[in-house]
């Protein structure tokens, strides 16, 4: 498949480099949108705005899946990005807390109640983050599951696109 977007970009293809190649230039010479599709040994090539335009809407919501799935792959790293900086702060602490061991001196006993007290902070910011990303876990599982179902259904209806425009001549072979 081979359709220029708004700034030229040519979205997926299973063409090789040669035949993406001269498809590109073909699209450029006709100044059109073109959709290339290989079944078996042959490639087919379709021009209409009509298929084109039908061809959109089939993977429209594959578009929104990936915009849908890149907001939860954000949340999932933002999560994880917390946990990184509430393990450095941790250790932070820890450090502070090993330095005042075995000391005698009465501010320190102020100091290690507001270290304790830092610790048990971050246990607490920790365990609100994990279980985000347990929950996020599940609803990423769900997420590709349902990419899986919408393109299977795209790629079907895609090839009835394609028969139906082999059908009405509608597309032509372009090997």
């Amino acid at each position: 498949m081979i359709i220029p977007t708004p700034r030229g970009n040519y979205e997926e293809s299973t063409a090789s480099p040669a035949e993406l190649s001269s498809l590109q230039a073909l699209a450029r010479q006709n100044r059109q949108a073109l959709w290339w599709i290989q079944r078996g040994k042959n490639g087919y090539l379709i021009t209409d705005a009509q298929n084109l335009d039908m061809l959109r809407r089939i993977y429209a919501p594959i578009s929104q899946y990936w915009t849908d799935s890149g907001r939860l792959s954000g949340r999932y790293w933002s999560a994880r990005g917390q946990l990184e900086g509430l393990n450095d702060w941790q250790n932070n602490v820890i450090a502070q807390q090993q330095t005042l061991d075995g000391a005698h001196d009465p501010g320190h006993a102020a100091r290690i109640r507001d270290l304790q007290r830092q610790l048990d902070e971050i246990h607490h910011r920790s365990q609100a983050l994990w279980q985000q990303l347990d929950d996020m876990r599940e609803e990423i599982a769900a997420n590709q599951r349902q990419g899986a179902q919408l393109m299977q259904k795209a790629n079907a209806d895609a090839q009835r696109l394609l028969s139906q425009a082999i059908a009405d001549g509608r597309a032509r072979r372009y090997d």
